[in-house]
């Protein structure tokens, strides 16, 4: 199972944008919002957070878009997971399983410690989720990146 997350870029809208489309209906009925769009305006959704440390990543599995993330960056040990969905023709192969693994991975290649300053050290950056509810939390059970928070 090949898996990759890249910056997400305006060429790719058109299938990200059809995704947020399908992402509408779940994320009014579990969180009672709308998604985050793709490459939309962050600062206007989430106004106090920096936009420099926040990033619209798309997800692949063998070349093709699966979904899509927004990830901020905190600190060097704490990432805020602000959006995550996979579509649902992708659903049930352990894909979201296999994305939240492969953003741990870019974050550590980044250089992010994962090291929290109360001096235990840990596998992955420390990811914590906003609303955590859905499937974020069966996504995240057991500690599937490493640590995590909610």
């Amino acid at each position: 199972m090949t898996i990759a997350v890249s910056p997400s870029v305006a060429n790719e809208l058109p299938v990200l944008n059809a995704i947020y489309q399908e992402a509408q209906p779940y994320f009014q009925q579990i969180e009672g919002r709308d998604p985050l769009a793709p490459l939309g305006d962050i600062h206007a959704a989430i106004p106090e957070i920096s936009v420099d440390r926040t990033h619209c990543l798309t997800l692949y599995h063998d070349e093709q878009i699966i979904g899509y993330a927004w990830t901020f960056a905190e600190t060097s040990t704490n990432i805020y997971l602000l959006h995550f969905y996979i579509s649902q023709a992708n659903r049930r192969r352990d894909l979201g399983r296999a994305c939240m693994q492969a953003l741990g991975r870019q974050y550590r290649q980044q250089g992010l410690s994962g090291h929290p300053t109360n001096g235990l050290s840990c596998q992955l950056p420390r990811f914590k989720v906003l609303g955590c509810r859905g499937i974020y939390s069966s996504l995240l059970r057991g500690g599937a990146i490493g640590e995590y928070t909610h």
